[in-house]
């Protein structure tokens, strides 16, 4: 019997834009037709502008449009959808409650378990990807019945041998897709089946949750709620790895309650790193949630068999475990509303992990980001929802070594991303659950489930800076380059208008903790001076080398160049290792070495030291005031001179790269990427074959002479105005990830090359920041007029994350108006994925499935969609309505609903446009049983493998076998029953039978509702009621509905039948009446359709995989068994589940749920057998169980 789970059953109204009813065409779902009041047939040869096909699918809950082309020829074959072409449109998009993500590197592939839509979506080339309305297509799709995909939570890809395993948490298997795989298509895309199914009671598998591949020794870690367990299978590649196996180990929580923050409670997110053979396991259940560390993973645990005999033997405790250790916190960390720094790690409820081994750092997406949620004892945490530790400092020590005992480290996250999600400056994280993290790119990947998208945290786009320092109190006076000191968070700006052209204003301002500061118009923490205004004219660059005890500063412009160096030691009151007591001025002494244009300065721009091995490399400008001939005066301009900083006795560059082969043109940035020996030079030159462009300079610590550049990065020819460099200035390098920055000047951006130290020839930039929002401005130098070029970049990743440090000339507080702000000062502005920030990217879905979609019908521009819901549960049954279909996939409001407590399991929808009038028929339902069955021809007793008869049935029950319909008479155990009557069909074992849910009580199935008024549905206020609600004994399992609206009359799919009824006169039908006559001797019609004119009727029978057309229709009294006058069949339909019937254009359309695929008939009116027809199929198209459809032949 069907479960009773009463609620209210809403109609969703979807409003796109306004409501506009077109009465002209009538459409059913299931079946259906546009009346026409002449007898005529179509041309073959007419023309058409073509229709709009919607197609419903049952496998992913998806709605799909497929519009006509807008300048296609006037002829039906140019405009019909055919072939493995993609949908126009979708709805919701096809990203549904996506969970775990998994990332490859190798390829830039991100896979997404699509959790609410049983597939796994993988999109290639992720970090290009940013779709600029959020709505991401994936590249490929695994979806569809073959996939055996049952919410699946957790995913991960193999690369080395093609395999993709995915863990389903609704039938705790794990399946394994393999490119391959004996006899299955190479490519992971489509209604694919698995190669193998790891599913059974020996798997132990009950919710598994998080899954962790160890390449090196082929082991699969799985985590598994429901046993509060990590399970281990070993060869986990190997073809016998398959079926009902038991895991190799098992790893579960001891027993010492003692140590209740080191018990195994809920794993979730797992990560193996296979070099160390270090396994880290996300703990998100009990009071203390935390991330265990297990060292020597692969011999951690037990078998099955030595856990069941002795627990002990498989219960291990973590060596680490990162977690809040409340009891060394402050007595304000007991009470309610304890601040959330108290929560030391932040971790709330974790979900996914994932980690850096290079770098030793964790990431963890933290599931619950509500503020103030206790933890524990009324103990708050933070509302950080990516939470990023780094296991050593900035010394390369361990924040939380290995230690004889368990050692639970009680340490701050280093990053975090997140906050209140209901701020203008929002993350819009809700609840992430996975997270993937390109390594190379610096990308964040976070699945966000209950919002359906997928979020990407980056240096990136048109974000909001951090931090901004602008104002008087600042005492920045064009800021053109920065140094910073890692070891003391210090921050150090070059004023290009201080003293000369500002008077009593300090050449070099100094930012102590600047990570954790708060900068609004702040003033510096001290400040550097030279003593005189002529030892310093326009500094441009400053460095702190800490090996030698050297302060470096590089002044000048056209005249009086210089490069000084100081004695730190002999600098008063210098505060090399901690702040000053209060803001400070320190006037500098006498340098200890100054090099002047007599060693070699000739208009020099920028500097780059080399600390490791003591050489500044500075580039010259040319030194000439006629452009054109700059990229060949030598050797004054256009010339990187080198120095050595370990012999200061030396009164000229040791080395001098220039010459017309070094390509240097106007040289003005320089950055030297000392792991890799690479000096990066920007050419701001608007004359010659090197015009904005980078060079790249290889070996660079030994490059001397008219040598020619191993690298020249510019633009391609025709790239667009916003793509293209333009005056590239500041270029900085992240050397840990081989990232290039640099300002963009022409166009207020800063440009972004991954795998820079490889990178060559006419290229875009791989990402950029710019736009509004970041406050991003370079144009118009100190006097406002953009003869001088400033900005200062750095990029620095000593705190386990990303920041860009900007210097520019414009005071973004000030209006754009105003050219005394242009002139002021300018400002500093920090950008950092940290904190409350927006994300850069988002790829949406669209919002949920529909949830056992059934049948649609149109009205004009108004859809009609009845959903099912669970079959085995009466009260999720909905109407969707949506009322501007034709834009179905544009921004609208969200969804209204009105409830309809008649609906039970609605599988019809036929809409009278003229009359106003909707009609749903509510079936009974066939729901699979579990386990199967072993028949015997000839024989009542039936046997089961795995079946629960005595909990699913009971006598009197209806159950389906093949295409048959049995009473149950008695039910003797879980694996025993009686049929009322012999099987009569073939013996055969592993069937899979299933019951017959029909209550015909409130709400009624197996019957008819009609409800007058349907345009006004939306704007009820309360529970509607059918007008009228048909019903006779005849009826069983009714499906498509179809009306002929000339003549009134009703004809019903009559599945269970075998038949199709017909009931005249309906507007005066009521309650239980009777049919007028019957047409018998059907398999299983599923839908119908009417060509009114002609007084054609069109039955699908889904039994026999025909459709049978009848005629003079108003001569049938009674139950009748009349031939059909044709019969449209052919051996290429597998399981045809829906029609439609348009007669104007002479074309029927027949969904085929079991090959997805929609048949298009374009002589619907003479088709008979296997008639011609186009194919709509394909992995492109999207179908993915199609179960219903209709056209729009009013567009």
């Amino acid at each position: 019997m069907k479960k009773s789970r009463r609620r209210d059953k809403p109609i969703k109204l979807y409003s796109f834009l306004g409501i506009f009813l077109l009465f002209f065409l009538s459409v059913n779902g299931l079946g259906g037709c546009g009346n026409v009041t002449e007898k005529k047939k179509v041309s073959s040869s007419r023309e058409s502008k073509g229709s709009t096909l919607y197609v419903v699918n049952a496998g992913d809950g998806n709605l799909l449009a497929f519009d006509p082309p807008q300048n296609a020829a006037n002829n039906l074959q140019s405009v019909l959808p055919q072939g493995n072409v993609s949908p126009s449109r979708r709805f919701p998009e096809g990203m549904t409650g996506p969970a775990g993500i998994f990332l490859d590197p190798t390829t830039d592939t991100l896979y997404v378990a699509n959790a609410g839509q049983n597939a796994i979506l993988i999109y290639e080339n992720a970090s290009t990807l940013n779709p600029s309305l959020g709505l991401a297509a994936a590249t490929r799709t695994i979806s569809g019945p073959n996939t055996g995909l049952n919410r699946p939570f957790a995913v991960i890809y193999r690369p080395q041998n093609g395999q993709l395993y995915v863990a389903n948490t609704d039938d705790y298997r794990i399946l394994i897709f393999d490119e391959n795989c004996p006899g299955a298509p190479s490519a992971l895309d489509g209604d694919i089946a698995p190669c193998r199914i790891i599913s059974g009671a020996s798997t132990l598998l009950d919710y598994p949750r998080g899954l962790a591949l160890d390449t090196g020794r082929d082991i699969l870690y799985v985590s598994d709620m429901g046993r509060n367990a990590v399970l281990a299978f070993n060869n986990i590649s190997e073809p016998t790895t398959q079926g009902d196996v038991s895991p190799s180990r098992v790893i579960t929580s001891h027993a010492d309650a003692g140590q209740t923050e080191s018990m195994l409670q809920l794993p979730f997110g797992l990560f193996i790193d296979s070099a160390d053979d270090r396994l880290y396991v996300v703990k998100s259940g009990g009071n203390l949630p935390a991330i265990f560390i297990y060292e020597t993973a692969s011999l951690k645990g037990n078998t099955p068999a030595a856990c069941a005999s002795n627990p002990s033997l498989c219960g291990v405790a973590p060596e680490r475990l990162l977690t809040t250790d409340f009891s060394a916190l402050p007595p304000e960390c007991n009470e309610a509303s304890a601040p959330p720094e108290c929560a030391t790690t932040q971790l709330t409820n974790p979900a996914g992990i994932e980690v850096d081994v290079a770098r030793s750092r964790i990431y963890v997406a933290n599931n619950n980001n509500t503020n103030n949620v206790n933890v524990t004892g009324g103990k708050s945490t933070s509302s950080t929802a990516l939470l990023v530790f780094n296991l050593k400092d900035a010394d390369n020590n361990d924040r939380c070594a290995v230690t004889v005992t368990i050692n639970s480290c009680s340490i701050p996250p280093d990053l975090r991303i997140g906050g209140d999600v209901t701020g203008d400056n929002e993350t819009t994280l809700t609840n992430p659950v996975g997270i993937a993290v390109d390594m190379e790119r610096d990308l964040f990947y976070l699945s966000n489930p209950t919002a359906n998208n997928i979020l990407v945290f980056s240096l990136e786009g048109n974000m909001v800076p951090s931090k901004i320092n602008s104002g008087g109190n600042t005492q920045l006076q064009q800021p053109i380059s920065f140094f910073y000191d890692s070891t003391m968070d210090r921050l150090y700006v070059a004023n290009f208008n201080s003293t000369s052209v500002i008077p009593n204003t300090p050449n070099i301002t100094v930012y102590d903790n600047v990570s954790s500061r708060f900068f609004l118009n702040s003033a510096p923490s001290w400040t550097i001076t030279a003593p005189s205004s002529s030892d310093i004219q326009r500094p441009r660059a400053v460095y702190l080398d800490r090996t030698r005890g050297l302060l470096i500063i590089l002044s000048g412009n056209t005249t009086d160049p210089k490069l000084q160096i100081y004695n730190i030691d002999t600098i008063p009151n210098f505060p090399l290792d901690s702040p000053p007591a209060s803001a400070a001025t320190i006037d500098l002494p006498a340098p200890i070495k100054t090099f002047t244009t007599t060693e070699g300065l000739h208009r020099p721009k920028a500097m780059a030291v080399d600390e490791g091995r003591g050489l500044v490399y500075i580039v010259n400008d040319c030194d000439a005031n006629d452009q054109a001939n700059c990229s060949s005066l030598q050797p004054d301009g256009n010339k990187i001179v080198v120095y050595n900083l370990n012999d200061l006795n030396l009164t000229a560059p040791v080395r001098t790269i220039g010459g017309t082969d070094t390509r240097l043109n106007r040289p003005f940035g320089v950055f030297i990427d000392t792991e890799r020996d690479i000096l990066y030079v920007t050419n701001t030159g608007s004359i010659g074959s090197t015009i904005n462009s980078i060079l790249a300079f290889h070996d660079a610590s030994t490059t001397n002479g008219n040598i020619a550049p191993n690298r020249v990065i510019s633009s391609p020819g025709g790239a667009a105005a916003d793509e293209i460099l333009s005056t590239p200035t500041a270029p900085a390098v992240n050397m840990d990830d081989d990232r290039l920055y640099l300002i963009n000047r022409g166009n207020n951006s800063i440009y972004i090359y991954d795998s820079a130290s490889g990178r060559d020839g006419a290229l875009n930039p791989d990402r950029k920041i710019a736009g509004s929002a970041t406050s991003l401005f370079f144009l118009g130098g100190p006097s406002g007029d953009g003869t001088d070029i400033t900005g200062a970049l750095l990029v620095d990743t000593s705190r386990g994350r990303e920041r860009l440090f900007v210097g520019q000339p414009r005071d973004p507080t000030c209006p754009d108006s105003s050219l005394a702000c242009v002139a002021l000062r300018g400002a500093f502005l920090i950008f950092s994925p940290n904190g409350n920030v927006p994300p850069s990217r988002i790829w949406s879905g669209g919002g949920a499935p529909f949830f056992g979609p059934s049948a649609i019908a149109l009205d004009g521009d108004v859809l009609y969609m009845a959903s099912q819901g669970d079959p085995a549960v009466t009260g999720d049954e909905t109407l969707s309505i949506l009322t501007e279909a034709s834009r179905v996939n544009t921004d609208g409001d969200p969804p209204l609903s009105v409830t309809i407590p008649a609906l039970n399991n609605p599988a019809g929808l036929f809409v009278d446009p003229v009359q106003d009038r909707l009609y749903i028929s509510n079936t009974s339902n066939d729901v699979p049983l579990t386990g199967t069955i072993v028949v015997i021809e000839g024989s009542p007793f039936v046997t089961g493998a795995g079946t629960l008869f005595s909990t699913e049935l009971a006598p009197g029950d209806t159950i389906r076998i093949g295409t048959t319909l049995f009473t149950v008479s008695a039910v003797g155990s879980n694996t025993s029953l009686t049929l009322s009557a012999p099987y009569t069909g073939t013996t055969a074992t592993g069937i899979v039978a299933s019951r017959r849910i029909c209550i015909n009580t409130d709400p009624p199935c197996n019957a008819v509702l009609i409800f007058d008024n349907a345009g006004d549905l939306a704007a009820a206020a309360g529970p509607v009621t059918p007008d009228q609600i048909l019903s006779n004994d005849a009826l069983n399992t009714p499906r498509g509905l179809a009306v002929d609206l000339d003549r009134r009359v009703l004809y019903i799919a009559n599945a269970g039948g075998d038949s199709v009824l017909i009931f005249r006169n309906l507007e005066a039908l009521n309650g239980s009446v009777a049919f007028d006559a019957e047409i018998g001797g059907l398999g299983q019609p599923v839908a119908v359709a009417v060509d009114a004119a002609n007084e054609l009727l069109y039955v699908l029978d889904q039994e026999t995989l025909e459709i049978k057309v009848f005629d003079q229709l108003s001569t049938l009294s009674g139950s009748v068994l009349p031939s059909p006058v044709r019969v449209i069949s052919g051996g290429f339909m597998v399981q045809p589940s829906a029609l439609f019937l348009d007669p104007q254009n002479d074309l029927l359309y027949v969904a085929d749920q079991g090959a997805n695929t929609v048949y298009i008939f374009t002589e619907a009116s003479s088709a008979e057998g296997e008639a011609h027809h186009t194919t709509l199929a394909g992995n492109t198209t999207g179908l993915n169980r199609p179960v219903a459809l209709s056209v729009d032949t009013t567009r």
